[in-house]
């Protein structure tokens, strides 16, 4: 259990990390402080999408408390492009993943040996 509440803090650290940089990159001045708060905001509206259920992977819900929840340390503009930029950050990697995922299975699943005659 305790391995898994690790990997999990692990996980929620990236995703302030993954805010942060977003923040930064728009030009928010901050430190550790800016960081806590996006890791916060992030997790609580990750956390969140979930909870309405008639949304594939709460699209939408996210935004809105990330956009919420960051609103009150950066200005609504800048946190309404951290969640979309973040959205679409999470497609690339989804996308790219489950290309991995299709290139390794055709690699486990092609038989030993020459290809077949087409």
């Amino acid at each position: 259990m305790l391995r898994v509440a690790g990997w999990a803090l692990l996980s929620w650290l990236c995703y302030g990390v993954h805010a942060y940089l977003l923040a930064r990159s728009l030009g928010v001045e901050g430190g550790a402080l800016l960081w806590l708060q996006c890791t916060g905001a992030f997790a609580a509206a990750f956390a969140s999408g979930p909870l309405l259920l008639v949304v594939p992977a709460g699209a939408g819900v996210r935004e809105a408390a990330l956009l919420l929840l960051l609103g009150s340390t950066v200005t609504v503009p800048v946190a309404a492009v951290i969640a979309v930029s973040s959205r679409l950050l999470f497609i690339v990697g989804d996308l790219a993943w489950s290309a991995v995922a299709v290139l390794a299975a055709r690699r486990v699943l092609r038989p030993p040996g020459p290809p077949p005659p087409p």
